[in-house]
């Protein structure tokens, strides 16, 4: 049984184009004009499936875990969105965001964030380092998603147990992670790469690793 759609909420349909030389195939809301001929070739569309969007249920609330992130000089505001949006997923506590990382006062950061920016804690200081010294003091280990020879690849992490607090450290996308801020960490992490790049986008990275580090923070099930 499924629940009577809510006026209020927008309907998608996807609609495909009648050119059987075309048939480009596309979603759109179904009261959206412009979706009624082929946005390739203008031929009229069909619409052939619909679907109310609806806002899923927020899961139970969890323990807040105790990871947060450092972002040292992420120059990109869709990289600094983006990490809002998977920090929210993911449960990471607090962004602190360091040097020339933008805020969320910048109206453009809300294109990836999508709303996290309102909802996730975060604050802006102008020096990564005093906030790492400051984390390091209250307990914290800091990790960085950086290469070298020390380094360890974030596919250990899944053998891991991990009940210390984890500060999470990403820097800009050129020139990294501040070297200076490396010598503080306790953990250089490396994602595995098989192909002709060295590294992934760094908001990837901080995704990807950040749920890693949060699974080895669950408490063990029998």
């Amino acid at each position: 049984m499924t629940d009577a759609p809510n006026a209020s909420q927008p309907q998608f349909g996807f609609f495909q184009c009648g050119n059987n030389t075309c048939q480009f195939r596309f979603p759109a809301e179904t009261d959206n004009v412009r979706a009624k001929n082929c946005p390739v070739c203008g031929t009229r569309t069909t619409l052939t499936t619909t679907e109310t969007v609806r806002t899923l249920p927020k899961l139970a609330t969890s323990p807040p875990l105790p990871l947060v992130g450092i972002l040292d000089n992420v120059r990109s505001l869709l990289n600094v969105g983006t990490i809002f949006r998977s920090s929210d997923g993911v449960g990471v506590q607090h962004l602190y965001l360091c040097g020339i990382t933008a805020t969320p006062d910048n109206p453009k950061l809300a294109k990836s964030a999508l709303g996290t920016e309102d909802t996730l804690a975060w604050s802006h200081h102008p020096n990564s380092l005093s906030v790492a010294q400051t984390l390091k003091s209250e307990g914290y280990q800091l990790w960085a998603l950086e290469d070298g020879e020390t380094a360890i690849s974030a596919a250990t992490i899944g053998r891991m147990q991990i009940d210390t607090p984890i500060a999470l450290i990403v820097g800009h996308e050129r020139s990294g992670v501040d070297p200076a801020l490396l010598t503080l960490c306790d953990q250089h992490i490396f994602l595995p790469m098989n192909g002709i790049k060295r590294s992934l986008n760094v908001a990837t990275a901080f995704t990807t690793v950040a749920y890693l580090v949060s699974f080895a923070m669950q408490p063990a099930t029998e």
